[in-house]
């Protein structure tokens, strides 16, 4: 019985410790065109909310003079591993 026991609490460590904290709910929704202030904030606050997974920076300069924004995501604790 105690194995048994030590077992389901060893399965769930495991869940817990594989289960992402996630740092806030971002609200985005696709029912409407963002515009680029508004798609800036979007991606400020996904990378606001997630900064161990996402990395946000500006690659250039439109012709019109404004930045052209770059968010990547991406799990460091995978790099390296094979798919």
């Amino acid at each position: 019985m105690l194995k048994r026991y030590l077992t389901i609490a060893a399965v769930l460590a495991l869940v817990f410790a594989a289960t992402p904290i996630q740092a806030g709910k971002v609200n985005l929704t696709f029912d409407h065109f963002y515009d680029g202030p508004a798609m800036l904030q979007a991606l400020q606050s996904l990378n606001k909310a997630y900064p161990a997974f996402t990395d946000l920076r500006s690659i250039g300069k439109s012709e019109e003079g404004r930045d052209i924004w770059l968010l990547t995501i991406n799990n460091p604790a995978r790099a390296g591993m094979a798919m």
